[in-house]
C-alpha cells in the first residue's frame, strides 16, 4: 500500500469468484515474491538432525526434497550464490552442495581467503 500514489473511485462493481480463497491467494502472492527475491538456489546434503538448524538460518528458503544416501536433500534459496555460500561456509564438511556450481565457486573462494589468512600456522 505504501507504493500507491493515486487512486480513483469508479462505479464499477468488484466481483469475487465463488471459489476464491483469500488465504490461498495470499500464499501464491507471497511465494511468487519470494521466488523473485531469491532466484538462486542450491541443493545440499546434510544429516537429518541438522535440518532444523539449517531451516532456522534460511526460513522459508529451506525446502526438504527427500533423502539421499542417508542424508536429507535440501534446496536452499537466496538472492545471490554468495549469500547462500556465506551462510553455509561455517558448516564446513557437514553440508555438501550437490547442485549449484556458482555456490560451490563462492565456497571455494571463501575457503581460499580463509586459508590465505589463517593457514600459515602462525600461533
Amino acid at each position: 500500500m505504501d507504493r500507491i500514489t493515486e487512486a480513483t473511485a469508479t462505479e464499477e462493481e468488484a466481483h469475487r469468484p465463488d471459489d476464491f480463497e483469500l488465504g490461498a491467494a495470499w500464499d501464491e502472492v507471497v511465494d511468487e515474491m519470494e521466488q523473485r527475491r531469491s532466484p538462486v538456489s542450491a541443493v545440499v546434503l546434510i544429516e537429518p538432525r541438522f535440518v532444523r538448524v539449517l531451516h532456522m538460518q534460511f526460513g522459508r528458503h529451506c525446502e526438504v526434497l527427500g533423502e539421499q544416501d542417508g542424508r536429507a536433500r535440501v534446496r536452499l534459496a537466496a538472492h545471490t550464490p554468495l549469500s547462500i555460500a556465506e551462510r553455509i561456509a561455517g558448516w564446513g564438511a557437514t553440508v555438501e552442495v550437490t547442485e549449484s556450481a556458482p555456490v560451490r565457486v563462492e565456497l571455494a573462494r571463501i575457503g581460499a581467503e580463509l586459508t590465505e589468512r589463517y593457514g600459515r600456522g602462525d600461533k
